[in-house]
């Protein structure tokens, strides 16, 4: 396996911030939200968003360390 590249790291840095931009204009979302299934979609997509971030993150440290 090769290390990650520096434009490839920028990339998946750019991805990263997407994910946490995403997890926090869905939690605005559903703060705002009066009707429950709303607030439950929300949280269901929030919790997708989380586990993307964290999944690119392990790939990051798994790919650098190998």
């Amino acid at each position: 396996m090769h290390h990650l590249s520096g434009k490839e790291l920028m990339h998946l840095e750019d991805h990263l911030n997407m994910e946490e931009l995403m997890v926090k204009k869905l939690t605005q979302c559903q703060e705002m939200a009066v009707d429950p299934e709303v607030k439950n979609i929300c949280g269901q997509f929030i919790q997708n968003h989380k586990n993307n971030f964290q999944t690119i993150v392990k790939h990051i440290k798994d790919k650098n360390l190998q």
